[in-house]
């Protein structure tokens, strides 16, 4: 009777280990799937958000008043040659483009 009973016993211990270590590996396994599962999620979430970057970009996207830089420069071609940014609309002064009353050539 007493082998019996230690036989039943040792027989439920092993019977509680093995379940046990499959509970754990169990365990371990979904644990494994679950930092995948995060892992994707987190990569998708990246490269969502460079979409949503892009998209902004595109939408924000600076362009060249091109009308405005037309009529500014017809706007200076009426002005004649002398006009340049030194000189102004009227271009130089024929008197001043003497540089004084003696010069080597007897001018």
């Amino acid at each position: 009777m007493v082998v019996t009973a230690v036989v039943a016993t040792v027989a439920s211990t092993a019977v509680q280990y093995v379940q046990g270590r499959q509970q754990q590996k169990q365990q371990e396994r979904q644990l494994a799937e679950q930092k995948s599962a995060n892992q994707k999620a987190a990569a998708q979430a990246e490269k969502q958000q460079e979409a949503n970057e892009i998209a902004q970009n595109k939408a924000n996207r600076k362009k060249a008043d091109v009308s405005g830089i037309n009529a500014g420069i017809e706007a200076r071609q009426g002005a004649g040659a002398g006009g340049t940014l030194l000189t102004g609309q009227g271009g130089v002064a024929g008197d001043d483009l003497n540089l004084g009353g003696n010069t080597l050539l007897g001018g």
